[in-house]
């Protein structure tokens, strides 16, 4: 966070990052909420942008020096053994301007929160929370925060500690920011009501007793809780209603060349489909390109709900709703999903989280999407402190499309191998064995490929003879042509002599054929669904062919924009 007296102020420490590692002569390693960057080796840092400045020609694994002032209370926080290589230089109470050795380490991969050079600007932050139907003390009912309700989403919510002792906090609880766990709160005033709203974050692992996903580790809780806490109480409950929103900005690598099938004929799939399971309806999928062009179509109703029309609680119940990319997904789960639980809900739908007019029709695939849930209203009562009228509790999933990790959060029917995956499945299954014996993928898909060409020799062969055997007979068919002329009965019955004499079967050829497409098209679609093949190298070392899910990149080559584009025929790079 920028500070107006110049530096940025840390306000979350995540364990394990090169910050948190960092080294000093003075200080016990790492840096601490409160502290101040002033400098990175020797240039002064005023503003967040001039720290990515700073940063911005640096590689992993480089070291960089920070500067660091100290605050009074983080000096006189610390807890520590008194030694002479530990106790900050200076007089005690007073600030001290420490320096960090700190070793730089890759970016990691941010599955909510996209900020790639192809992305436009995102019209609000994941996970956000607004009132979708109030009903005041008067009886007067508004919708999506209107009749002078303030907004959620552009209100401050205030980070606060638990009101009780956490495992995850300091013993005197003092700390806001805790490792894996964060708690924001505001209030929400409509009149004469005041409703104090929560959404709390949970990052650590629940126990394998609590949600049976014992070794699962791509998940947190999320909750909403809420109250009334106005001053002067009312016979009269508010009745409130809530949107939640979903996650933004997943990953788009490749987007300019990722082929996603969708489960429907002649639906489009893209790069963020929205996906869903209803008890009565099962798994559905709304691709990013419809989300697109109804966005496009009406800007006054830019979404289409998911439930329309439908009445029966089950066709409302929802198991699980999220985005879904090539590799990854991010899903909203009810807490007790493992059990067979379900969220049901009044109204949803996919929506566009980006300004339309920002995207360009042939970049459609950029589109950022999400969804929105409305809940039931609900009456919430004056509750003291401590106590909730309304809660909502969900597993976020956010992970990998890995086949053994969706199954354990019963997520894996987003993973579609197409007409055939019957034929897929089992050859994914060699690819990771081979995988596993030569430690190269680019080996491993040959060798599945000799596989699948040795088990089809057969068909193979037979279809190669049948064609030469076509090609040994066009003489005698074209005699037997001329000879019975105008006779087709006796011309078909010297046709069947001669196949039989060669034992030929004139649709031996196009059938042996068909009868291999389903094994090429499982192959192709065990490949073009494989996580383990993004960023995987084909020969160690070369930077043009480290990605085997997607085209080499040789060279940035300046074809005309219609050819070389990312939209263009070709793409961007040339392909070896």
């Amino acid at each position: 966070q920028d500070l107006l007296a110049g530096g940025c102020l840390v306000r979350v420490m995540a364990p394990g990052s090169p910050v948190a590692t960092a080294t000093s002569p003075d200080v016990a390693p790492g840096l601490q909420p409160g502290d101040i960057i002033l400098a990175v080796d020797g240039t002064d840092v005023a503003t967040m942008a001039e720290l990515d400045s700073a940063l911005a020609e640096s590689k992993a694994g480089q070291k960089v020096l920070l500067t660091v002032r100290r605050p009074v209370a983080n000096t006189a926080g610390e807890e520590k053994e008194p030694t002479d290589d530990s106790e900050p230089a200076g007089e005690p109470g007073q600030p001290q301007d420490l320096d960090f050795t700190v070793v730089l380490d890759e970016k990691p991969l941010a599955l909510i929160g996209d900020d790639s050079e192809d992305a436009p600007p995102k019209m609000r932050s994941a996970f956000t929370l607004a009132i979708s139907q109030f009903r005041d003390r008067s009886g007067t009912v508004s919708t999506w925060e209107t009749a002078g309700g303030e907004s959620l989403e552009s209100k401050f919510w205030n980070v606060v500690k638990d009101e009780a002792k956490n495992e995850d906090n300091n013993e005197d609880n003092s700390v806001a920011f805790a490792p894996t766990s964060v708690r924001f709160r505001t209030t929400y005033v409509n009149g004469k009501d005041r409703i104090e709203i929560e959404k709390f974050f949970h990052f650590s692992l629940p126990t394998g007793d609590e949600l049976k996903l014992t070794g699962s580790q791509y998940h947190f809780d999320y909750q909403i809780r809420a109250r009334t806490v106005s001053e002067t109480v009312s016979e009269t409950a508010p009745l409130v209603g809530f949107r939640i929103d979903g996650p933004r900005g997943l990953p788009t690598d490749g987007w300019w060349y990722i082929n996603k099938i969708h489960p429907r004929f002649f639906a489009s799939a893209g790069t963020r489909d929205v996906t869903w399971n209803v008890v009565q309806g099962g798994h559905q999928i709304r691709g990013t390109r419809k989300i697109y062009s109804t966005a496009l179509e009406d800007a006054q109703k830019p979404f289409t709900p998911i439930f329309v029309g439908q009445h029966n609680a089950d066709q409302r119940s929802l198991r699980y709703i999220g985005v879904d990319t090539p590799y990854f997904n991010v899903s909203l789960l009810p807490h007790d999903y493992a059990d067979g639980g379900k969220m049901q809900f009044s109204k949803a739908a996919p929506v566009a989280a980006t300004d339309i007019a920002l995207v360009e029709k042939k970049k459609y695939k950029l589109c950022d999407t999400t969804f929105w849930l409305a809940t039931e209203p609900i009456a919430l009562e004056h509750r003291p402190a401590g106590e909730w009228a309304y809660e909502q509790s969900f597993v976020v999933f956010a992970g990998p499309k890995r086949t053994e990790v969706l199954e354990t959060y019963g997520l894996d029917e987003n993973i579609y191998y197409g007409w055939f995956p019957l034929v897929a499945k089992p050859l994914s299954f060699f690819l990771h064995l081979f995988y596993a014996l030569v430690g190269n993928y680019g080996i491993a898909i040959i060798m599945l490929t000799i596989l699948v060409r040795a088990g089809m020799y057969p068909l193979s062969r037979k279809a190669a003879r049948n064609t030469q055997i076509m090609q040994l007979l066009a003489p005698e068919m074209k005699k037997l042509t001329e000879k019975y002329k105008g006779d087709m009965e006796k011309r078909s019955t010297a046709q069947r002599e001669l196949y039989n004499k060669y034992d030929f079967n004139p649709f031996g050829g196009c059938g042996l054929m068909f009868l291999q497409l389903p094994i090429f098209m499982g192959l192709y679609r065990c490949i073009s669904v494989d996580i383990d093949l993004r960023q995987a190298e084909l020969i160690p070392g070369l930077a043009w062919c480290a990605n085997m899910a997607g085209p080499d990149m040789l060279w940035n080559w300046p074809a005309p924009l219609f050819l070389s584009a990312k939209t263009g025929w070709l793409g961007p790079y040339l392909n070896v």
